[in-house]
């Protein structure tokens, strides 16, 4: 699969000699995600296959929205607010390679060059590698975010990995600031949302010793006006 994007109800056209155009509205937050998918398409001409499913929260769109907004102020703050330079493209396959997915393949010399088409960037580990009477590669092949591996844990990880990456840089801009304190308020208040129904668990179980847990069930009344925890 290239990847996945959100989209609206689709339009059904037909012309006089009975062919089908289906047209699809993007979602804007998916933008980014079409722009990659189309630099991906363009470096192959095979035959396309379209499926369409109900949207599944694997993660949240937002974070790839707010992952791209994060590259093009860090590229913004390379580039010195001028044109050309590094690109919001170039920084994201480094964070890639750096905190993003990865998939180990060995597969024959002659067809390392095909894995392009598949994965957003290889790297060719070794080579010369003899099975069979035939020379193999062992290939990292680094998967784009747009790939369904990518759930919103691991989208985390990408985003906290920009963050810190931008920090260590020197980047303290005021986009890169209302960002980040959007992104951790938004990802603190669903961290401490599990932390809560873990906590409500095990006190329930009575197995907690964690003193989290125990302020937190020390919070909670039975129906009867009594403490979950003394």
């Amino acid at each position: 699969m290239i990847g996945k994007i959100k989209v609206g109800n689709p339009q059904l056209k037909i012309d006089y000699n009975n062919n089908y155009e289906i047209t699809f509205p993007v979602n804007y937050e998916s933008k980014f995600a079409v722009k990659q998918i189309m630099n991906d398409l363009q470096k192959n001409e095979k035959e396309l296959s379209l499926t369409v499913d109900y949207q599944k929260k694997h993660r949240t769109l937002n974070q790839n929205a707010l992952m791209w907004a994060l590259l093009t102020e860090w590229a913004y703050f390379l580039n010195g607010g001028r044109k050309g330079g590094i690109t919001e493209e170039d920084l994201y396959i480094q964070v890639l390679h750096k905190y993003g997915q990865v998939k180990f393949i060995l597969i024959k010399e002659e067809a390392v060059e095909s894995l392009k088409n598949d994965y957003k960037d290889i790297v060719v580990i070794n080579k010369g590698l003899k099975y069979k009477g035939e020379l193999y590669a062992e290939v990292k092949c680094i998967i784009g975010s747009s790939n369904e591996v990518y759930d919103t844990k691991r989208m985390a990880e990408l985003i906290d990995g920009i963050l810190d990456d931008m920090t260590e840089a020197g980047i303290e801009s005021a986009n890169k600031r209302a960002m980040e304190e959007e992104w951790r308020e938004y990802y603190g208040n669903k961290l401490q949302w599990w932390l809560g129904c873990y906590s409500w668990w095990t006190c329930w179980k009575g197995k907690t010793t964690n003193s989290y847990s125990k302020w937190f069930c020390s919070n909670i009344y039975t129906k009867d006006n009594k403490r979950l925890w003394n």
